[in-house]
This record gives C-alpha cells, structure tokens and sequence, in this order.
C-alpha cells in the first residue's frame, strides 16, 4: 500500500530470521511417524520432572499477573551463583535481554562490533537502535579478541561476544577475555553472551570460565539463558548478570511483566535439580565423545566447540545434500549456509539412541557417495 505509513528506516537493513525445521513440519511433509530433531541445541532430555510439577502447579493462578522483579527466582539463582540478587535481572530469553541492551546502550550513530557467524540477535538489535554494525571474521571458530580490540573507535559503544560461540561451539580461554576487558575502554560496554557456558566443562573445554567474579566492572554484562541446560526453551527465561548501577539501567527499559508466573515457577525448581544438570552435562560428554570419533574414522572436519553441538564439514558428497537425505528420513540437521558456512551443518548432541541413528543414516549416505 504505497500511501500507508512508513516504516522506519531501519526495517531495510533487516533480514527475516531463518528458524530451523520443525519436528511437526517435517512429519507432515514426509508422511512420518517418529522425527528426531538435531538442529536446534535443545536438551533432548527435556526439563528436569520438577520443574515441570512446578509448572502444572503454578498454572492454578496463571490468571495472576506475575512479580515483575521475579523474587524468589532471583533469591534462587542468586544463591546458586553466588553473587548479589541486585546483579541479576531476567528477560524473555536471551533474545529480548540482546534487545533490552540495545535499547539501554546502543545510541543511533553508534557502532556495534561483532564477529561472524554468530547469534543473529546481536545484528538485528543492533541495527533497529540505528547503530552501524562492523562485523569481523571469527578466527578458528571463536571471537578474534585481537582484532575487535583493534577496531574500536570514539563510536564504538558496544562489542558483542558469544562464548562459546554458535554457530561454531568456538570459546575463548578466560585470560583471554580478561586481557581484552582489561584493554577495552570503559566507555564501550562488553555483552558476553555464555547461553552455552555451563556445557563447557563437559564439552572438554578445561580453560573455559564465566567471569563471575567480574560483574563488578563498569562495563560487562553477561547473558545467560534457562533455554539450554535446564531445557526450558519454550518458557523463554534469559537473565543477565552485571553491576547493580547496569542492572538498574536494564530495569528502566525492561517490560513490566516479561517473564511469566509458570515460567518463574519452573525455572526456580530447575535450580534445585542438580541431577538433571549433570545427566544432562554426561549425555553432552559421552555423545561428543561418540560423535567426535566417528567423524574423526570418516575423515570428516569437525570444529573445537564448548557447546551442546558440533559444525560438521563431510569429506564426500555436500552438508546440503546430507541434510536433506536425512531430513526425508525423519531426522533433522541444521544446514549452515544462513550463517555463510554451506559446506558445514551443524549437529546437537543427542541421546545415545538419537545420535546412533543419526550415525546409522549418515554412514549410509555417506557410503553411496
């Protein structure tokens, strides 16, 4: 409708976002009856049984509105970290905190350095605040501290970086880190994504660190999420952990009532689940282990990851034709090419029937090429 109103300007440098297939959608499209899903870098083993009581229970007053300050989450998470409940502020999953950041920080103008691939939320909310983004390559599959140090400028308000990183499962050592926010003017302010982090140390990354004792610095704000290793994606819990004088800025452009009554519920029984945390980190370790040596057997490329997932190059034939064979067989990959890798695809680590099936079907593929 050319006489209707005008969007903002911003609108033509955004691309749509390209979500994975769905268990449903391809089930429908290929008439199946059982679909496993690796694509997303979700827990397969769902969330832990006492969040989801906590859930059913807490569903009797979902005609409540919920305590915008989530106290007893943030009593709960607070104690478990052990850092103040007034460095902790929570959001609707990581993609809104990117956005309330932006929101807070990033300035028309401004400039907003990343590297890439990487999570698609740092560019987009950076680009709809009006800020120029300057991406960097990755190198070796983690941020080039180096060089993003290199690139600031009196514009620069922000450095986005994911650690470990996705798409890649690249991490960068704590020293590493630290050296950079040592180096980094106060001015411009560090987002450190680590919606991956507590998959690390499972993962075989000995090095890797949180940066806990950090939150005091004027500049850093740490991104965590509920999503992953509690396997609450679908109650959408992001939290971010940083100095109170930060947290208080959040606050001013946080929404009333951004994280739900149920999802508040289930996440602070999923705090007191150590056992399904650590069966969670065991499968990550036994499958990484599982599936790192058969890819290393069949000379395939496999990049270093500290995350519940691996980017997988195939010696023979392509990843897009690989994705797709396996697709039409009920099992679903993440082709890598929106994020500018098409030689890869990417793989979540399973359960142990899952990731043998999905063995079973790439090794016969893989034999007729």
């Amino acid at each position: 409708m050319p006489n209707g109103p005008k969007t903002r300007p911003e609108l033509s440098l955004l691309g749509d976002y390209v979500p994975g297939k769905s268990i449903d959608e391809v089930r429908e499209k290929y008439g199946l009856d059982s679909v496993v899903k690796l694509a997303s870098n979700e827990n397969p083993l769902g969330p832990s049984p006492k969040a989801v009581e906590a859930a059913v229970r807490a569903l009797s007053d979902a005609h409540r509105y919920p305590q915008g300050n989530a106290p007893s989450l943030t009593a709960a998470l607070a104690a478990k970290l052990g850092v103040a409940p007034g460095k902790l502020v929570f959001s609707n999953g990581s993609d809104e905190m990117v956005q309330m950041v932006a929101e807070a920080w990033i300035a028309p103008g401004s400039e907003v350095l990343i590297c890439e691939p990487t999570f698609s939320e740092y560019r987009f909310a950076a680009q709809l605040a009006g800020a120029e983004v300057r991406a960097l390559p990755l190198k070796e599959g983690r941020f080039d501290l180096e060089a993003l140090l290199g690139a600031v400028t009196e514009h620069t308000s922000a450095v986005f970086v994911c650690c470990p990183n996705n798409p890649t499962g690249g991490w960068n050592s704590r020293a590493e880190l630290l050296a950079f926010l040592d180096a980094l003017p106060e001015r411009v302010l560090l987002v450190l994504d680590q919606a991956y982090g507590e998959f690390a140390p499972a993962a075989g990354a000995s090095d890797y660190d949180g940066l806990l004792d950090q939150t005091d610095r004027p500049n850093l704000v740490l991104l965590r999420t509920f999503s992953k290793i509690h396997a609450l994606a679908g109650l959408r819990i992001g939290y971010a952990i940083a100095s109170p004088e930060l947290v208080r800025a959040l606050y001013k452009v946080k929404q009333p009532f951004n994280v739900g009554l149920v999802s508040q519920a289930a996440a602070v029984a999923a705090l007191g689940d150590d056992g399904h945390m650590e069966r969670s980190l065991r499968l990550v370790s036994e499958g990484m282990e599982f599936l790192r040596g058969t890819f290393a057997s069949w000379g395939w490329t496999v990049l270093p990851s500290a995350a519940n997932f691996l980017a997988v190059k195939p010696s023979c034939g392509s990843a897009k034709e690989l994705v797709a064979e396996l697709e039409s067989q009920g099992l679903i990959l993440r082709w890598m090419a929106s994020f500018g890798m098409p030689d890869f695809f990417r793989i979540t680590i399973g359960t142990k029937a899952e990731n043998a099936r999905f063995v079973e079907l790439a090794d016969a593929w893989r034999r007729k090429q």
